[in-house]
């Protein structure tokens, strides 16, 4: 519908023509609806789109691309993204297709019988389930306005418990709510006044009398005459079915308003059911019902409670300024050792400091992030799991721990070759030199390469999560294989268990709409957009493409950690032997060793009560044993 109002042509009578907003379809179709003709004044409207799409739109509107109807269709040829799901049939399988895109499909709303409804579980065929969930009642419905005259009444059948109506919609809602049926709403009707009804074309309007003489209007269907309306506040009436079904159809809300199965969006006005509101799957394409005020402050925030935000202020501060002081003071430390095992342990140490380091840093900038964003991150947050930034931190993330981790699992092996200290003093050389520079570069190169494998573009059908298109209706939050599957299978029709690649679907839901504007293009929400904090996926399920990576990755850390524990067993056992059968006290030599021990078996103690558990409860979810992914 247009925002600009008039008087219209076609007005059922006189007294009532009032001023009122008319379809965007009207604008320049050769036919003069309003009474001023403003429709049909081409300098007021905007012209958009080319060939098939081209249309009128208001002038405050911005021109953009349009949802391509069924080529079947003879009466429309697009939509505008403003009537686009909006519940409300526009052309062939527009309303299918939006189903299949959202998250939700309003179910459970049919009422069977003529004279006789029977709700809920009261039909033919579930007796079965009255013991379970209570037995059924009957009684007589009336409606709002009590005892017309001439009126038949019809009998409900219906729970005799109270029940939580929020997965119910139409007809089984008005019903069972006003029948006291619901634990928390209630009944949506209110009488209808004999002008209540001006869409009724006069002719076929039919009138009778309340108990207290108030005159109102009621249907005949199959010679019998029956109270079945609804009437809105613009004195346009439905039928009950439409009332609490989601939709405004009559353009005025108040068919849906006094509902307690629905909540609204606040910008868009569109309608989605109760139950998906702060359940962190976005519905609303202004984003309402996940950053409105029904949804908690902290599910606002990248990082949403002050523990976790000082956490990473106060780890990120103290691991970028110790270790980068390490790195600073151990650096030359590397090359003034005069032994090859000097050399390789310092390095190891070193670059152990490195990425840790790099995991100080990618707190800092999480909580750095977080404190630009604020209470704003809700409403942006797919324009940062889209963004570079995110990919960058997960990278960094990822090759700081495992950088860290590699680095002290050389650092085990070397320390368990040469645990008798017996090394002698080499001089430098160039092949020495070569030996820690090789180290040093395949420890960056393997850390590296596994943390850039995930966003390789060859390999995107195994790491991707999904699209986000921005301002399209059909679409809200990340999309990922399976919608877009859904999606295309059911607007073109085939794709019958059909893997279809990344590049294949960006193409075909291009085709959907028009290419007037420079198309359609979703936003890879990459392997490390997986979660808002941009860290690697490592809770996976057997559904996702990318659980073989993640849980080879999780394997080769958890044989590191093994091998790193091993090592320092044996070690540990092996100084404390050697110590104890010296007479004149330890040498220096293993003065030496035995506190370089002592500190490194701290920080392999610390790392592995904090990682092995982790890949336990990472394994565990693989597995299906536990569930511990936390949705937003």
């Amino acid at each position: 519908m247009s925002t600009t109002t008039c008087v219209r042509r076609a007005s059922l009578s006189p007294e009532r023509k009032v001023e009122m907003a008319f379809p965007i379809s009207w604008i320049m179709d050769g036919h003069v609806d309003c009474e001023d003709m403003v429709d049909e004044v081409e300098d007021n409207w905007l012209r958009c789109g080319v060939g098939a799409t081209e249309r009128y739109v208001e002038n405050t509107s911005t021109c953009g691309e349009v949802f391509l109807c069924d080529k079947n269709d003879l009466v429309r040829k697009f939509v505008d993204f403003d009537d686009l799901c909006d519940k409300v049939p526009s052309c062939g399988k527009e309303n299918i297709v939006c189903e299949q895109a959202k998250s939700f499909i309003p179910t459970w709303d049919t009422v069977h019988g003529e004279k006789v409804k029977h709700l809920s579980y009261c039909q033919s065929g579930l007796e079965s389930l009255a013991p379970l969930r209570g037995s059924c009642v009957s009684q007589k419905f009336e409606g709002p306005d009590k005892g017309i005259l001439g009126v038949s009444t019809f009998e409900i059948v219906l729970p005799s418990s109270v029940q939580d109506c929020e997965h119910t919609y139409g007809e089984l809602y008005v019903y069972l709510s006003c029948a006291g049926r619901c634990k928390t709403a209630a009944c949506p009707l209110s009488q209808v006044d004999q002008t209540g009804c001006t869409n009724i074309p006069t002719k076929s309007q039919i009138f009778s009398l309340t108990e207290d003489y108030r005159m109102t209007i009621v249907a005949k269907r199959k010679g019998e005459y029956f109270s079945q309306y609804f009437s809105c506040r613009n004195k346009k009436c439905i039928t009950y079915d439409k009332v609490c079904n989601l939709v405004n159809d009559r353009g005025d809300d108040s068919d849906e308003r006094n509902c307690q199965n629905n909540f609204r969006c606040n910008e868009t006005g569109e309608y989605i059911p109760r139950t998906g509101v702060c359940n962190g799957v976005v519905d609303c394409r202004d984003y309402s019902d996940e950053c409105g005020d029904n949804c908690s402050e902290s599910s606002k925030n990248l990082l949403q409670n002050l523990a976790l935000k000082m956490f990473s202020w106060v780890s990120g501060i103290l691991a970028t300024t110790l270790n980068l002081f390490i790195t600073v003071t151990n650096t030359a430390g590397v090359f003034r050792s005069k032994s090859l095992r000097g050399r390789i342990d310092k390095l190891l140490i070193l670059l152990v400091a490195v990425g840790d380091f790099l995991i100080g840093t990618y707190l800092l900038s999480i909580a750095a992030v977080d404190f630009h964003y604020k209470d704003n991150f809700c409403r942006q947050k797919y324009v940062w799991l889209t963004s570079r930034y995110c990919n960058t931190l997960g990278i960094v993330s990822t090759v700081g721990s495992q950088l860290s981790l590699f680095s002290m699992a050389l650092l085990s092996v070397s320390r368990l070759i040469n645990i008798d200290c017996l090394v002698s003093k080499d001089p430098t050389t160039l092949r020495s030199s070569l030996k820690v520079l090789a180290i040093l570069t395949l420890l960056l190169l393997v850390s590296s390469l596994l943390a850039f494998c995930p966003l390789l573009t060859s390999l995107e059908d195994f790491f991707v999560n999904g699209l986000h298109y921005d301002k399209v209706t059909l679409f809200t939050g990340m999309v990922d294989k399976d919608t877009h599957y859904r999606v295309l299978q059911t607007y073109n029709g085939r794709y019958k268990n059909q893997p279809l690649s990344w590049i294949v679907i960006r193409h075909l839901v291009g085709r959907m709409f028009s290419g007037d504007y420079g198309g359609i293009k979703g936003d890879k929400i990459e392997f490390y957009g997986s979660d808002t904090v941009c860290i690697f996926k490592y809770l996976v399920t057997r559904s996702d493409p990318q659980h073989g990576y993640s849980i080879l990755i999780l394997f080769l850390n958890f044989v590191s950690f093994l091998l790193i524990t091993g090592c320092y067993i044996v070690i540990q056992y092996h100084v404390q032997r050697s110590a104890n059968n010296l007479t004149l006290g330890p040498s220096t030599c293993r003065k030496r060793d035995l506190k370089l021990q002592t500190k490194i078996s701290v920080i392999i103690a610390t790392d592995f009560l904090c990682w092995v558990p982790f890949i336990v409860v990472c394994l565990l979810h693989f597995l299906e044993v536990i569930d511990a992914s936390y949705e937003r």
